[in-house]
């Protein structure tokens, strides 16, 4: 595999106390080369992490606003909504910010190209918000919190 990986895409619930996201992706990853993209749709700030042991990569957010409904323990209803947003949560001091973008707009064109409606966002933190807390009406505890 020479030059390695262009992106890797963690798509997992983050569980520090259960297992190390990092130590999972570090054999596939490519100091100054291989971006990382972090979906965090219904998580914040998950990058930090990630960004302290690759520092000379790219992490990206990705959230998506695609909304499904589970019918059975296999079986999904697309109901709405297909926007997926990438962007930089964390200003990295060791990947220039022209550099983030680049790869951020190099992977929305390449969803783009295969039909995903992906947007590159500047401040990808609103989108976080605006879809963790689209799920707060929902959650019976979210609002003893509140």
């Amino acid at each position: 595999m020479p030059g390695g990986f262009d992106y890797v895409l963690l798509s997992v619930k983050a569980l520090p106390d259960v297992y190390d996201l990092a130590s999972i992706i570090e054999s596939v990853v490519t100091p100054q080369h291989t971006c990382i993209l972090v979906n965090t749709t219904t998580a914040l700030g998950t990058e930090a992490y990630i960004e302290t042991r690759f520092p000379t990569n790219v992490v990206l957010s990705l959230v998506s606003g695609i909304v499904l409904n589970q019918l059975g323990s296999s079986e999904f209803e697309h109901t709405g909504g297909s926007d997926i947003w990438v962007g930089s949560a964390i200003e990295n001091a060791n990947v220039p910010q022209s550099i983030q973008y680049d790869m951020a707009e190099a992977l929305a064109l390449t969803l783009v190209s295969g039909s995903v409606d992906c947007h590159v966002s500047l401040n990808i933190r609103q989108q976080q918000w605006e879809r963790v807390l689209g799920y707060v009406h929902l959650d019976l505890m979210c609002w003893l919190v509140i």
